[in-house]
This record gives structure tokens, sequence and C-alpha cells, in this order.
């Protein structure tokens, strides 16, 4: 068993310098293959440092080049094991910390949740996006003490808020640099951390946030990049109508809902390009393509995967309620693709 890395107090230091040096120390002390893997405690306890490490880091460029530097960590452990432990503790440190975070630390916290979303599909990208890695990843996040666990109310909304806004955004950013003749993601893997939450959560204002951060956006950009796509609505694509506003003390039911976010997103831009254009899907018979399929075919996967989401014995009533009229809305405007 490898000795636990002696950098907690380094990594915490008001210091930058010191700080600097504890962070350059942690990266060459988890590149040897011997130290990589460490234990459960062992893995809190750097989490820990790492964490008030970038907590002390103070000014934006500082934050910028410090977040990078953190995230890059994962794609240079040398096993892939290690590299998902590692990953693991980034997770289950934001979990555990993250109510502690005051207003004006937000937003860097933010950023580095962005760049570890970013180097965790560049590591899937580099492992080929092969279906063991990509299941470790939705492990991660769906098991206890992830982001994206359905059964603890103790997870923080706006980890799990924040993770579904820029979940696909980063995506597309890594995939601009997809090669047409490299391997595609398979999207309905990539997105089953998702479906799985908004399937099992209790929580109404998480299931919104993953149909308005995720699964609407998508399914809008699945239909949009056909070329038979058109819309009467308005001469600019990129702007979107606006919801008409409520009359004070009106209701709303879940249908009415699902209908009025239908409308606005039938305007809505669609900017998920790489998405759509370089991913993969499966299909009922279990076949799946290595190449990336056309919108046309990636929307039936895609739609497939939500139904058998809501068709999970884990899947709540409440829930597989609207993800059936989801289902039922895109598949009626399954024409336009």
């Amino acid at each position: 068993m490898s000795a636990p890395p002696p950098l907690g107090k380094h990594l915490a230091s008001s210091d930058k310098s010191t700080r600097d040096k504890a962070v350059n120390g942690l990266t060459a002390f988890l590149c040897h293959e011997s130290n990589a893997r460490l234990s459960d405690k062992d893995m809190a306890k750097l989490w820990k440092g790492i964490f008030y490490c970038f907590w002390m880091s103070d000014k934006p460029l500082v934050q910028q080049a410090l977040a990078t530097d953190l995230s890059n960590i994962i794609l240079a452990i040398p096993t892939l094991d290690a590299s998902f432990a590692f990953l693991g503790g980034f997770w289950e440190a934001m979990v555990r910390e993250w109510d502690g975070l005051d207003r004006y630390r937000l937003d860097k916290f933010y950023m580095l949740i962005r760049r570890y979303v970013n180097a965790t599909f560049r590591l899937l990208m580099r492992e080929q996006w092969a279906e063991s890695p990509c299941s470790s990843v939705n492990d991660i996040l769906t098991r206890a003490k992830g982001p994206l666990y359905p059964h603890d109310v103790g997870v923080p909304k706006g980890l799990t808020y924040h993770l579904a806004d820029i979940y696909l955004e980063e995506l597309n950013k890594v995939l601009f640099t997809v090669q047409e003749e490299e391997l595609a993601p398979s999207l309905p893997k990539i997105i089953d951390p998702f479906l799985r939450l908004a399937s099992e959560t209790s929580n109404d204002a998480i299931f919104a946030r993953i149909n308005k951060g995720v699964l609407r956006p998508l399914l809008s950009a699945l239909r949009k990049a056909s070329p038979s796509y058109t819309t009467t609505s308005t001469s600019d694509p990129r702007r979107a109508r606006k919801r008409p506003r409520m009359e004070k003390g009106s209701h709303r039911s879940e249908d009415d809902e699902d209908q009025a976010e239908d409308k606005s997103e039938a305007d809505a831009d669609a900017p998920l390009y790489f998405v759509v254009r370089k991913s993969r899907g499966f299909f009922s018979d279990g076949n799946e393509s290595s190449k990336a399929l056309p919108p046309k075919d990636l929307l039936e996967s895609v739609l497939k995967a939500i139904f058998d989401a809501a068709s999970r014995d884990t899947s709540k009533d409440s829930r597989r309620r609207r993800l059936y009229a989801l289902w039922k809305s895109a598949k009626a405007n399954q024409d336009d693709v």
C-alpha cells in the first residue's frame, strides 16, 4: 500500500508559492503508478486539501490556471482505475463541501466543475468512448455521495443544477476536436445519469432543471439538425419566443408546463452542433455503431432512452408520467426530422 501524500497543509497554505509547489508535487506523486491508488480515507484527506487550495486562490487568472492544472491531473494519472478514483474524490468533495461556499466563491467553483467535466469527456475520448469507462463515470455521478444521486436530499441542489446546465455544453466543446473518422460517443449513454435522476428524484425543481438543461435542448437540437426542418415563427432563428406571463393567482398543471415548454423550444436556437453531428446511439435490437449517426436515427435512439428510463421499475409515478409526456411530444414532432 502506498503512503499518503504529505501535502495537505501545503495545499491549503495562504502562501501562493507554497500552494503552487504543493500542486506540482501532487501531480508528480500521482503520476507514479505505485502512488496513484489511495485509500478512501486518504483520498478524502487529499481532496480536503485540494478544495481549500482552490478556495484560497483569489485572482481570476490564477483561478483559471489552477482549475486547469487540477482537472488535468485525471489525464496524467497512469491508470484508468486510479483516474476514476481521483475523479470520484473530486465529486465527493464537491458534495461534502458545497454548502460551505459563500456567494463570493461560487463562480470560481462553478468554473472548476466545468474544467472537471471537460477533462472527464477528454478522458473518455482518449479511451475511445468505450462502454466500460463511460459506465464508470456514470456510476461516479449517480452513486451515493455523487452529485446526481437520486436518493439523498442532502446533495446540494445548486451543484446538481449547475451540472445539468453545463454538461452538454462541455461535451460539445470536446467533440469540436473529434475528427470524422474517430469513434463517436454514445449519446444515450452520456445522458443516462440525468435520465436516472429525472426518473427517480422526488424533487420537482430538479426534474424541471434536467428537462430544461439537458433533455429539451438536446431534442430540439436533434430536430433542428435535419435539413428538412423549417420554422415559420421568425426570420431570426436565434430569437426564442418569450413565455407568456401568468396572471397573479393562476395555476398551471404539469401538462400545461410541458406544452408551454414545447412552444418555447419551437424557436429556440440549437447550439449543440457537434453533439448532434458526432454522436451515436443504440436501438431496440441492442446494436450499436461506432460511427456518428444521422440526426433522425440519433433522435430515435435518444427517444428510446427516455422511454426506457420512464419504464424502469425504480421510476416514480409522477416522473414516469412526465417522461412519457416528453417522449410523446417529441415523437409527435419527429416528422420534422
